[in-house]
């Protein structure tokens, strides 16, 4: 509660403020001002509970509307180290961020929009941004470009840092950030490990571990995996990904020759003929159909001769009377030429010469 009191004898008044004293009571307490020498004023310092002085630096603040090529400036920021723009209104041209620090000559400085981060040193359309306007004697908004409309620009300058940003992007080129030098490391416990990465060659991260053929193995170097199985896994379809299967041993799985589902057979019967008889069919563009395994039996009475045709060069082959033979391949027999079928020709007319083929279809 304020109580004025006036001094004895002068007739002077002054202000008080009534306060319970622990040792001497209910007392009057005498306002004092500080920093402020307004006639009139009745400001007075301010304490919390804590007995400590509260020191309000406010924030600053200025405001138009442009219709030219005119600027709204922010002065008198004292302490204020960042600013926010905002521009709002229907307008069409381009504003410009400036500062100066001796008030007279004015630069471009970069804002950053809030939401995105992106760094701006102009607008074209309305946004808000944040400006590091700290050691600045004054920031403005400047039309650098009218053609129609209303500029609604608003500044507000606080004490207070609005965020941490970069004020310019990385230049490009061969800049680098931390770059190692030869032989340095970096400790991957800094990344969640505790395993040591070597540095790499020309800008490449190298893995630690073996670096060269015959070396001991040491560390945990990356090698190329492979899933152990003692049962088959499910297949997968054409374009999945397909783990390399080893044994529990560690030893690579593999299908003899081919794939079962890239492999085809064909059984032909040849009777009375010495033309060329087609045993495996073209596969399609871009399949060669190579020979795994090739059989013949000569079902008459008559000795004849095969030849097969197919790949570089004829294979030819005496097949008696009443019997035959069996020739597999270990490669298959290639193909001399994508999506060609292969053929065979009797050298005699027999009654029947049957001929059974096993074959790989590949790219």
């Amino acid at each position: 509660m304020a109580d004025n009191v006036t001094l004895p004898g002068s007739g002077a008044v002054i202000a008080t403020d009534e306060v319970v004293d622990g040792t001497l009571g209910t007392v009057q307490v005498q306002y004092t001002k500080l920093m402020d020498g307004t006639l009139g004023s009745t400001n007075k310092a301010v304490v919390n509970s804590a007995g400590s002085l509260n020191v309000v630096d406010p924030d600053t603040t200025a405001t138009g509307s442009l219709t030219s090529t005119t600027s709204v400036t922010l002065t008198g920021q004292g302490g204020c180290s960042t600013a926010f723009v905002q521009i709002t209104g229907t307008w069409v041209g381009t504003v410009v961020l400036e500062g100066t620090v001796d008030g007279t000559n004015f630069f471009g400085i970069n804002g950053v929009v809030p939401t995105t981060g992106v760094i701006v040193a102009s607008a074209t359309a309305n946004g808000a941004w944040t400006i590091d306007i700290a050691g600045l004697n004054q920031f403005r908004v400047r039309c650098s470009v009218f053609t129609s409309g209303t500029i609604v620009v608003t500044i507000r300058g606080s004490v207070g840092g609005a965020l941490v940003s970069l004020d310019n992007a990385l230049p490009t080129g061969a800049n680098v950030i931390g770059a190692l030098t030869a032989n340095q490391s970096i400790n991957n416990a800094q990344w969640g490990g505790t395993n040591t990465v070597n540095g790499g060659v020309a800008g490449t991260v190298a893995v630690g571990g073996v670096t060269a053929a015959a070396a001991t193995s040491t560390g945990n170097p990356v090698r190329i995996g492979a899933i152990g199985r003692t049962t088959n896994p499910t297949a997968v379809t054409d374009g999945q990904v397909a783990n390399v299967m080893t044994d529990k041993m560690g030893r690579l799985v593999v299908v003899n020759q081919h794939h079962r589902n890239l492999v085809s057979s064909q059984a032909t019967t040849i009777t009375s003929s010495v033309t060329a008889t087609t045993i495996i069919a073209a596969g399609g563009a871009s399949v060669f159909r190579d020979i795994s395994h090739l059989s013949i039996t000569n079902g008459s009475a008559t000795a004849t001769t095969v030849t097969l045709l197919g790949a570089t060069g004829n294979f030819i082959w005496n097949v008696p009377a009443g019997g035959g033979f069996m020739q597999n391949f270990d490669p298959p027999l290639p193909a001399t030429t994508a999506n060609t079928a292969w053929t065979i020709t009797c050298g005699t007319s027999v009654a029947s010469v049957y001929v059974n083929t096993v074959f790989v279809g590949n790219l």
